[in-house]
């Protein structure tokens, strides 16, 4: 796990991941910054959300816009301080399945989960870590400031 300051979205990384819920809204925190940077990430999105084609505990791939591809990690079912621990590890072990089966072994992250989803880091961290171990996986964790 390598940790770096500043602008998620700066990253050289191809991929970044962030948490969403499954009901579509992208309203605030990264996942709003989602929303502006990737229209049409956005678009699919809320298109899946709304045929019940994201559920909580797995990922889906955004289209590739501005050289990135954005992973949506669904870590809550509804928008704020919703996520739990064991649907944000299945939804990150869904997302690093589908990276390393495409032969991606990095993604770039915030502290997922623990801004307006309301985790603690050291226990995300935890779950983070055993998905590199397990999986040969690289985290590239942003702090934002």
């Amino acid at each position: 796990m390598q940790f770096k300051n500043g602008d998620l979205f700066t990253t050289d990384l191809d991929v970044i991941g962030h948490g969403v819920n499954t009901v579509g809204v992208m309203g605030a925190g990264v996942a709003k910054i989602v929303r502006d940077k990737f229209p049409e990430t956005y678009q699919m999105y809320r298109k899946d959300c709304r045929h019940g084609l994201l559920l909580p505990g797995e990922s889906m791939p955004g289209s590739k816009e501005n050289d990135k591809v954005i992973m949506n990690i669904a870590s809550q079912e509804l928008p704020g301080p919703n996520a739990t621990y064991p649907l944000l590890a299945l939804a990150a072990e869904d997302a690093v399945r589908m990276l390393k089966k495409a032969g991606i072994n990095s993604m770039a992250i915030p502290q997922i989960g623990c801004g307006i989803g309301g985790l603690e880091w050291e226990k995300v961290e935890q779950i983070l870590l055993a998905l590199e171990k397990d999986y040969d996986f690289e985290f590239e964790v942003w702090i934002h400031g």
